[in-house]
């Protein structure tokens, strides 16, 4: 024989020491909880152990007809997710509460001790009972409540008999470990018995044996004649006279040969009377019968809080949400980014919602659009997920529905009719109609699908989905499923078992929240703003809609690029990513930028998670120090090295994310990196044994709430797609990001060990339009021609016009105006005139370009140098008469006078200067082209030239009043 798993020596030792563990001692407070409760004698005494023993027991018998138990111990069950206890205890509650109220109490809670098998080895790691003999029966109360339901109803079997199955199954669910911690607690713990002997633990026991029969029969002993006897299922026991009564009714429940439910309720007689036995038993019977009835009705059954483990719900929201959908099989909580995705579709604004996406397939050849059909709702059948609804509890908290069928969304359209010329465009017209028709979130699915014939032979499908159930890697992965099911007729069988995306959202739910939001914190700690790009208002004129601008690598360059990613160890995300950050920090004067990226969030521990269907990408913050000093390589690689740091924490949530790290909006712009680009061979592979059909093309089409979305993707080449919202950008201005992300790309591999700083953002082309503009004879300019004057004009014009915006901060062009002429007031007492140079020692802000505006109006020259990039700042300012900065940067300047603009004293003194506009007559000529407006290292441009330019600028560009340009200072060429 094989040996014995765990002794019952070892078994008794274990219980000892798992009574004193911390978590099962706290357990008291449940227990203390469930027996504080009213529970009214049944009988004319408490119970006395040396009166009411066992010889002084007798028995009232009942037997439940067959369909009754059938009903109860099988069809409940099944319509109620519960067990076999939950019924039999639910018309035990019902009978006592009943019996007791026609006597006068209004107690609706029922205390019962129930007996168990003890062998609970899940209780202690690693233990083995399956050949341990011994007693381990355990014993331990409950309670079933039944406060708030119309008895009389339950009693016919109606509604209210649902909701007695319903509270009683919750009550008995919530016991731990099947009630072993009560006889822990009760008899192995001094302290905790003592409180919990002061309580009453109920005047009731109850014990279902099971089921007995011919088939428990062991073959070896049937086969020589064994059999049961009569005996066996008979639920009554004789008992050594002299053993205490241990309950007022101790009732023994056992199912027999011929499938009835019998039942024998032993009681002490000189407690409580035979016919109020007979009675409390032949109520129980009663009830069995009422929620026999009930099993029937069309309406019984569902779903109660315990069914739903990944939810903390409450069973009138469950009972809500059954009463609105059909067939709900499951709740289940949210994504982070599907949290999000809602509360964009809820609250947002807009007309169409932009996380409506579309794929569609091109298709030729012959098809049978009902046999597709077909696939698409086997499709519905695979993917428990593509059947959800998307609502909020009764407390707010947003849920999705999980329901068990629904019926595909199909339509078909035919342009065989419209003119051949006009279809192509047509069919673009229906599918983005399609697309732009939205959903609504409650009701499901959130997915479907529009058929357009464009030829005897041509067909394109759009599969039309809120982003909300599926990402960018789904995708393909349902539309090859899709062909395949459409080869196969719908037949589910041929395809692999589906990996749920329940299973990721319990990975979600295991989580160390807490670790992961801390990691955050730090990599976020001392952020000193966001990284905005978008002005805070809306552009005049046709500014509607999402732009696209498209750039792309050569192949050879790709090749570069991967190979110059090898070789410092990152990967081409990373350097897209540097590229992205050095871009934004350059556009937004900043060496600190924080970027939104998309990340797969698809955990490598998560078993099958490749082959998911559903929303795992989130959208992440990415910080990226660009300190111009540094070489290229080592901000690539430290970067590279922090994401990594930062993987196993990207199932966080972005709300969460900022909230951890004390921050509201961190960035207005999305970098999207595709590992998952469609793979348009392996659809045609799906579509080879279409009898007919293939698959010619695929287009996929999505968006963002961002004002700008950068979208890369590597297949042959890498591409970049710029989507901008036409209200924040313009399409010039987004093309010069694409042309200058490339350009920095490019200085990334050719100059790995450069500096940052050193990275040039114009090309040649641009810097000799640029020269241009300034070259050929130089005119005197009037006054009105005069840079400060064309400065009034617009005040005049328009004066609360955003002139300057950093971050949050806005500057009129009538504040920058005002603090310009009150500061040029200022640098004239102190020396500023034409023939004189004026340097400007301040970062990329507000002040250095009011600076620069008052430096022009005294006729000056400006001398611009960032200390943040110079390596020497004093070195850049010789040859000033003057210089404008703060204490910060003071020291740097070698003893040139200085003027300090966070000096308290300066700052009175410019405040209390005339705001008015200056009088430019002993200044015309230096503002009119004889003098240096700007001065950059030994070249200098006059303000004639530099008109010129603008000019030119305004030309090529297109450029108003309405346009928004980044100040950018670099490239001693690009400055000019």
């Amino acid at each position: 024989m094989a040996p014995v798993g765990t002794s019952m020596r070892r078994w008794t030792h274990a219980l000892a020491e798992e009574a004193t563990r911390p978590a099962r001692v706290d357990e008291v407070n449940l227990w203390r909880d469930l027996l504080a409760v009213d529970d009214p004698r049944l009988g004319v005494r408490d119970l006395d152990p040396d009166v009411d023993v066992a010889d002084t027991l007798e028995r009232v018998k009942i037997e439940i007809p067959v369909e009754v138990t059938d009903a109860v111990l099988r069809t409940l069950p099944e319509r109620y997710r519960g067990g076999v206890n939950d019924g039999l205890i639910a018309a035990l509650a019902m009978a006592v509460t009943k019996w007791r109220r026609d006597r006068g109490f209004d107690s609706t809670a029922t205390l019962v001790r129930l007996e168990g098998h003890g062998r609970e080895e899940e209780l202690i790691p690693g233990a083995d009972l399956s050949r341990t003999v011994g007693w381990f029966t355990s014993l331990y109360p409950v309670r079933a409540e039944l406060a708030g339901i119309d008895l009389d109803d339950a009693f016919q079997g109606g509604a209210a008999a649902g909701a007695v199955i319903k509270a009683v199954k919750e009550q008995l669910v919530a016991i731990p470990d099947r009630g072993m911690g009560y006889g822990l607690l009760s008899q192995l713990h001094p302290e905790t018995a003592a409180q919990l002997a002061e309580l009453p633990t109920g005047q009731i026991s109850f014990n279902y044996l099971g089921r007995v029969g011919s088939t428990e029969v062991p073959a070896e002993l049937a086969d020589i004649g064994w059999g049961l006897t009569a005996e066996l299922g008979a639920v009554s026991s004789e008992l050594t006279s002299t053993i205490p009564a241990h309950s007022v009714l101790d009732i023994n429940a056992i199912v027999g040969a011929e499938g009835s439910l019998g039942a024998a309720f032993a009681y002490p007689r000189n407690v409580i009377d035979r016919a109020d036995v007979q009675e409390v038993a032949d109520l129980w019977g009663a009830a069995l019968r009422a929620l026999a009835v009930h099993s029937a009705a069309p309406d019984a059954g569902g779903l109660t809080p315990s069914d739903l483990p990944l939810v903390r719900v409450a069973q009138r929201d469950i009972d809500s949400w059954e009463s609105q959908y059909l067939h709900v099989t499951d709740v289940w909580p949210l994504a982070p980014l599907q949290s999000g995705l809602l509360f964009h579709a809820m609250f947002t604004d807009a007309a169409v919602d932009v996380y409506t996406m579309q794929a569609t397939l091109h298709l030729g050849g012959y098809l049978d659009s009902e046999r597709l059909r077909s696939a698409a709702q086997a499709l519905m059948e695979r993917y428990t997920n593509l059947r959800t609804a998307f609502t909020t509890d009764s407390a707010g908290n947003a849920v999705q529905i999980v329901l068990s069928k629904v019926d595909v969304p199909w339509r078909e359209v035919d342009l065989s009719g419209v003119p051949a010329d006009d279809r192509a465009a047509e069919a673009r017209r229906v599918l983005l109609h399609d697309q732009e028709d939205g959903f609504d979130m409650s009701r499901p699915p959130l997915v479907r699908f529009t058929l357009v014939r464009t030829a005897h032979d041509a067909w394109q499908l759009g599969v039309t989905a809120h982003h909300i159930l599926l990402d960018g890697w789904s995708m393909p992965l349902l539309m090859r499923d899709l062909l395949v099911l459409y080869a196969v007729s719908g037949d589910l069988s041929v395809l692999p078992r589906v990996r749920e995306y329940r299973n990721f959202l319990v990975w979600l739910a295991e989580r160390d929240r807490q670790r992961s939001l801390d990691a955050w914190e730090r990599a976020l700690g001392g952020l000193d703003g966001p990284t905005l790009l978008a002005s805070t208002g809306r552009r005049a004129g046709d500014t509607t809609g999402i732009g696209k601008v498209i750039a792309q690598l050569s192949e050879a360059d790709t090749a570069r690029l991967a190979d110059t990613a090898a070789r410092l160890g990152v990967t081409v995300n990373t350097m897209v990513q540097a590229a992205w950050a050095i871009l934004l920090g350059r556009m937004t004067g900043r060496t600190d930028v924080v970027f939104g990226a998309t990340v797969s969030g698809r955990p490598g521990d998560l078993v099958g998670v490749e082959s998911m269907v559903g929303l795992f990408i989130n959208t992440v913050p990415v910080r990226v120090a660009v300190d111009p000093d540094a070489s290229t390589a080592a901000v690539l690689q430290r970067l590279q090295a922090e994401q990594a740091d930062l993987l196993e924490h990207h199932y966080i949530g972005l709300t969460d994310i900022q909230r951890a790290a004390g921050v509201g909006t961190l960035f207005d712009n999305l970098l999207v990196f595709e590992s998952y680009p469609v793979d348009r061979a392996a659809l045609g592979e799906a579509g080879s044994a279409l009898d007919g059909l293939r698959v010619t093309d695929v287009d996929v089409n999505d968006g963002s709430h961002y004002p700008l979305t950068v979208l890369a993707s590597v297949e042959e080449t890498l591409e970049f797609v710029l989507k901008h919202d036409r209200g924040s950008f313009d399409t010039a201005e987004v093309q010069q990001f694409a042309d200058r992300l490339v350009r920095i790309l490019d200085a990334l591999v050719g100059a790995s060990d450069g500096r940052v700083g050193d990275i040039e953002l114009v090309d040649a082309a641009e810097l000799d339009a640029l020269g241009a503009a300034g070259s050929g004879s130089v005119s005197v300019l009037s006054v009105s021609a005069l840079l400060p004057a064309r400065l009034a004009e617009v005040v005049e014009a328009d004066p609360t016009a955003p002139a300057l915006v950093n971050g949050d901060t806005e500057l009129s062009y009538a504040e920058l105006d005002q603090r310009s002429s009150r500061l040029a007031r200022e640098l004239i007492d102190l020396g500023a005139e034409p023939g004189a140079v004026v340097a400007i020692v301040l970062p990329r802000s507000l002040d250095s370009v009011v600076a620069t505006w008052a430096v022009i109006k005294t006729g000056a020259a400006v001398q611009l140098v960032d200390p943040t990039q110079a390596a020497e700042p004093a070195a850049d300012v010789t040859g000033a008469a003057l210089v404008v900065t703060t204490g910060e940067f003071d020291g740097r300047t070698d003893g040139i006078a200085v003027l300090r603009l966070d000096d308290p004293d300066t700052a009175r003194s410019i405040a209390a200067r005339q705001a008015g506009p200056l009088g430019y007559a002993q200044r015309r000529g230096a503002l009119a082209g004889h003098h240096a407006a700007i001065v950059v290292g030994d070249r200098a441009v006059t303000q004639s030239e530099l008109a010129g330019m603008l000019a030119r600028a305004e030309q090529t560009y297109g450029l108003d009043v309405e346009s928004r340009t980044f100040l950018y200072r670099g490239d001693e060429r690009f400055q000019t």
